[in-house]
């Protein structure tokens, strides 16, 4: 009697875990430089003010796998979305939740690229950032 029941249990949980759609979840960043860098996004207060939040460390010469949303990349970016963040300087980071003037951002941390990428451009990169990028 337990094996006709577990079976079938088995079975319903193998499918709801399938991925049934091409959807993606995550980018692939590789850092291709000689240092660690912080991956970073920007954060607002209430008052308007700045931050860069630290997501990660990504390692010199090493990959990370990136989830940036809730839902898959497809749907939160649909209708024009962009997925933006900053790979930053750790010898060069704004202090840890401080916020400053939104202005002031550059001169608070060395960044050292900044993406705003478009589903689109996800698609074309084959969803691997690549830094620093290849010249074009």
């Amino acid at each position: 009697m337990k094996k006709y029941i577990f079976i079938p249990l088995m079975c319903l949980l193998m499918s709801s875990t399938c991925k049934k759609d091409n959807n993606h979840f995550y980018i692939t960043i590789q850092n291709q430089s000689d240092n660690d860098v912080y991956l970073c996004g920007l954060a607002t207060n209430f008052e308007g003010k700045c931050t860069l939040h630290r997501f990660s460390i990504i390692e010199k010469n090493s990959t990370l796998e990136y989830c940036p949303f809730n839902n898959s990349i497809e749907k939160s970016l649909r209708g024009g979305g962009v997925l933006e963040f900053y790979l930053v300087n750790p010898n060069h980071y704004n202090a840890h939740n401080v916020f400053y003037d939104c202005d002031s951002i550059p001169i608070k941390n060395d960044i050292l690229k900044h993406y705003q990428l478009t589903l689109e451009d996800l698609q074309q990169m084959n969803w691997t950032v690549e830094y620093p990028p290849e010249e074009q």
